[in-house]
């Protein structure tokens, strides 16, 4: 998507499913999808930018922490929960108290894109050379220096750790 095809077909996949489960699920709508002739939309070349909210959730501060802490049971072969929104580690919430005392760690302004300050092999999209913009992946969203600090924050950092976050002061 981050590659130009911004309107492409997709078909969601459980993270809780057993395999076998999930596939019965979804192997005939993505036959169906397959066949089906590309609409004019979807024929449109161009980069995936979707709009997104910049606030992820409204309310207080411990029912956020208590939404981004839910886990889900996942029987059979993990038999265990497992975290909904996160990787399961703990996740700090980035309130926009703690993401402008973040910004304290660098000299950048927040809407500010991050680049890349050296060309790298990089595994997932290819190489990356020196300047080219700096992608959150799966979706291939733009790094601008306040997403960073709301992932620094998520992440436990402090300001101080922020410019070794790529960020340089």
């Amino acid at each position: 998507m981050a590659a130009g095809v911004p309107n492409i077909r997709f078909i969601p996949a459980s993270r809780v499913l057993p395999g076998p489960a999930d596939v019965a699920g979804w192997i005939e709508p993505m036959l169906n999808e397959l066949v089906r002739p590309l609409t004019d939309k979807e024929k449109q070349a161009g980069m995936y930018n979707p709009g997104h909210d910049r606030v992820l959730f409204e309310g207080t501060l411990m029912e956020a922490e208590e939404f981004y802490q839910q886990t889900k049971f996942v029987p059979g072969s993990l038999n265990a929960p497992i975290s909904v929104y996160t990787d399961g580690l703990p996740i700090v919430i980035p309130t926009e108290e703690r993401v402008k005392l973040m910004l304290t760690g660098t000299s950048h302004k927040p809407d500010e894109l991050v680049s890349y300050q050296s060309d790298r092999s990089g595994s997932y999209g290819g190489p990356k050379k020196k300047g080219d913009i700096v992608r959150f992946q799966p979706r291939g969203w733009t790094a601008t220096v306040e997403q960073v600090a709301v992932n620094a924050v998520m992440a436990g950092c402090k300001p101080a750790h922020l410019p070794a976050m790529g960020v340089p002061p």
